[in-house]
């Protein structure tokens, strides 16, 4: 402190300190720096000037700078989204397809991508989509054959007319009984003497026919009738494990449906788990599709047999006994 006694209104200031014209000291004229020089209040005001003035023309480049920056930013942006944007509407060209990686299968009317409907679409080895269908359709074609004290069932079959160079009773036969059904020998046993005997009904209807041709060893017969009823398709070879139906007139039910499938194939015999009981000889078995498989005609029962096994006449045997069939017609 400088003097002494009682200080004046300055004699408070320390050591170094400059007073100015004012009495107050500002904080600005502290000498910080023994080698500074001190600055007038002047000066003090140009260089405060000067920096707002820089400040202001600082912010003033940045503000104008903004613009810039934002704009180049957002062309980058609008420009990833526009890519983007090509990207989600350029349709999708699936990769052509290799010839060693797909199979080719039969041709198809269905339009390409849409599976097929209807019972030539059903899997072999499940239950017919259609089951409804495939049943009715079945039966439309399955009729009960008798015969003196016995009976059974039949169904029905497209067979070609006899060549033009047959005999002439085999012709007027055809001409009178155009259409066939396939049956058992063992059904039609008692009418062999007076093939004119045998009866064939389709509900209450009741059909002219006529005992055309039959075969013991393999159990088959075929029928003529005079009236026109839906045939069957017949099925290609089956194979165990195919789902199988058989339909006929058990009992003198008719249209009675029993359910199982393909166990095997032996000789001229298809076995089946599909149920069999008396009626039921002569009638199709049939796969998922409708298509007959074969010509029932037995159960296999006894001690040899714990689970009771349903044969079928396989299909290819009428052509072998009972038909002249074109080559390659059945499997």
């Amino acid at each position: 402190m400088r003097g002494s006694g009682n200080p004046g209104p300055n004699d408070w200031l320390p050591d170094g300190f400059t007073e100015s014209d004012s009495a107050t000291p500002n904080y600005h004229d502290w000498d910080v720096s023994e080698s500074s020089p001190q600055r007038s209040g002047r000066q003090r005001r140009l260089i405060i000037g000067g920096s707002i003035v820089g400040g202001v023309l600082l912010l003033v480049v940045l503000i104008a700078l903004v613009p810039f920056t934002r704009t180049g930013s957002q062309e980058a942006e609008d420009t990833a989204t526009s890519s983007s944007s090509d990207r989600e509407q350029q349709p999708t060209v699936p990769p052509e397809a290799s010839s060693d990686s797909i199979a080719v299968g039969e041709e198809s009317d269905s339009p390409l991508g849409e599976p097929e409907s209807g019972p030539d679409a059903n899997d072999l080895f499940s239950q017919p989509t259609d089951l409804e269908q495939v049943i009715a359709a079945v039966q439309e074609s399955t009729v009960t054959v008798n015969c003196g004290q016995g009976g059974g069932s039949g169904w029905v079959l497209d067979l070609a007319s006899p060549d033009a160079d047959a005999p002439e009773e085999a012709l007027a036969l055809d001409e009178q009984y155009p259409y066939e059904v396939v049956t058992n020998h063992h059904v039609i046993a008692d009418c062999v003497s007076r093939p004119n005997s045998v009866e064939v009904l389709a509900g209450q209807t009741s059909y002219s026919a006529y005992l055309y041709s039959w075969d013991v060893e393999t159990d088959l017969a075929l029928i003529g009738i005079s009236e026109s009823l839906p045939a069957l398709p017949v099925s290609s070879k089956p194979e165990p494990g195919w789902w199988a139906m058989a339909v006929g007139s058990p009992y003198g039910l008719e249209g009675s449906v029993t359910i199982g499938n393909i166990v095997n194939l032996t000789g001229d015999e298809v076995i089946s788990t599909a149920a069999l009981n008396n009626g039921n000889s002569g009638g199709p078995l049939v796969n998922s599709r409708g298509e007959v498989i074969g010509t029932n005609s037995a159960v296999l029962v006894g001690e040899d047999y714990p689970q009771d096994w349903n044969i079928a006449i396989r299909l290819p045997a009428i052509c072998d006994v009972l038909a002249n069939c074109p080559a390659g017609e059945l499997w």
